[in-house]
């Protein structure tokens, strides 16, 4: 298994308007070769930002990269997040499980 994270640092006075944007959107995941789930996780408030990572799970790696080239990406990312909300670009990490219980 593979995960695949982006770590976005939001304007706490816009977490709301971050949130409606993801949970509003139609990420076009389901049906894609290898795609598992998908989670949005929110962090705890600090210093007037908070963290949120986008996290999701595949059958591999490279059908994670393949997803990124498709169709379905494209669709699903073409609708930019408003200006102001996240503070900086995505922080992206990825993982290869080893253990999974």
């Amino acid at each position: 298994m593979f995960i695949a994270m982006n770590i976005f640092t939001i304007n706490n006075e816009r977490f709301e308007e971050f949130e409606n944007v993801w949970t509003n959107r139609d990420r076009h995941l389901k049906g894609v070769d290898g795609f598992l789930k998908f989670k949005l996780l929110r962090g705890k408030e600090s210093e007037g930002k908070r963290d949120y990572i986008s996290h999701s799970s595949w059958q591999s790696e490279a059908e994670f990269w393949a997803w990124t080239e498709s169709e379905e990406f494209k669709l699903a990312h073409k609708n930019k997040t408003p200006e102001g909300i996240i503070m900086g670009p995505p922080k992206f990490s990825s993982f290869e499980v080893i253990l999974d219980e």
